[in-house]
């Protein structure tokens, strides 16, 4: 059924407007679905295809994913930045709009079970984002390496910043996550800190910044 699914976006919506072969179209679609969560250069992604022996400039790259995009079978998210040439310029973070699509085309859940619930997470964010026009989504990161995954803005005020990771233990999570949250507080004063977890619930008080852990499943049925 996925399978089908997938074929069929690529054939029916895609290679009308490509106008390239099949197999180059579904060689890149699944190169992206296994890309899904990562940080993306189409330069660096480019590079990488042809050393695997599929040939595409990075112009073609582009204009690929744009029409991917047109088709709904990928989104993706800019850095959070108050200049417009770093959001143009930095990698972006590409998502499947379906998590089915990446468990059958790209890896498989048991391999890397974090990559897909902030895939999850992402497509909740993008309906959450397509009933209100005033919010936008973003990643952040910093000079220093500290990462949020999501950066939530409405209007011109960050709203939320949240993290996912796969742990059911609070002791499991890594030190990064937290001063990524930390770090995004000072720079955006935003005191909705959030991690979306596996299992662990609860709420702690970290550099006097209330962080709160919620399990995927119940932010989900919020």
């Amino acid at each position: 059924m996925i399978q089908t699914l997938f074929s069929d976006i690529i054939n029916r919506d895609i290679l009308a407007k490509a106008k390239r072969r099949g197999e180059i179209i579904e060689d890149l679609a699944y190169f992206l679905c296994s890309n899904s969560g990562k940080l993306a250069s189409f330069t660096k992604l480019t590079g990488t295809l042809n050393s695997m022996g599929i040939k595409v400039s990075v112009p073609t790259f582009e204009k690929y994913f744009s029409i991917m995009k047109e088709a709904f079978l990928f989104f993706d998210l800019s850095i959070y930045s108050y200049k417009v040439k770093d959001q143009l310029q930095y990698p972006r973070k590409i998502y499947c709009i379906d998590p089915g699509f990446i468990n059958f085309a790209g890896f498989k859940f048991s391999e890397d079970r974090g990559r897909l619930m902030e895939n999850l997470v992402a497509i909740e964010l993008q309906r959450t984002k397509s009933k209100s026009p005033l919010v936008e989504i973003f990643y952040w990161k910093d000079q220093e390496g500290h990462k949020v995954d999501f950066v939530i803005r409405e209007g011109l005020a960050v709203k939320q910043l949240i993290q996912v990771t796969n742990v059911s233990r609070r002791e499991e999570i890594q030190k990064r996550e937290i001063t990524g949250l930390v770090r995004a507080e000072e720079e955006f004063k935003c005191s909705n800190l959030f991690v979306i977890t596996w299992e662990f619930e609860g709420e702690e008080m970290v550099d006097g910044k209330k962080i709160v852990y919620k399990p995927i499943w119940k932010w989900l049925l919020e």
